[in-house]
């Protein structure tokens, strides 16, 4: 897979607090947004792509988590294959997302 490009969710956590003006789009499954979720984030699971995500607008900035930055990974290389120009994976996920919300 070609490097995609990656924040991490430290990053995320300024770029969120800053009038964030794209979408966070968290493509875990149903069952794991229901566990846990960053509030702003829009679920679309990655099991339900291409289909899904052929709708999403491609001139809009895309923010993309999973559980560890695995799937989302995925999405992005998709993403960016496929006509969206702007997306951007979060390196570590919700997990390290909960592991700094722990830490603090």
């Amino acid at each position: 897979m070609d490097s995609i490009p990656e924040i991490s969710t430290l990053e995320l956590r300024q770029i969120l607090g800053s009038n964030f003006d794209g979408i966070l789009l968290d493509v875990r499954e149903e069952e794991e947004y229901q566990q846990v979720n960053i509030p702003q984030a829009q679920l679309l699971p990655l099991s339900q792509w291409p289909e899904a995500a052929a709708n999403l607008p491609k001139d809009t900035e895309y923010l993309v988590h999973c559980a560890a930055g695995i799937r989302s990974a995925r999405a992005v290389h998709w993403m960016l294959q496929n006509g969206f120009s702007n997306a951007t994976n979060i390196a570590g996920g919700m997990k390290q997302w909960l592991q700094e919300e722990a830490d603090s």
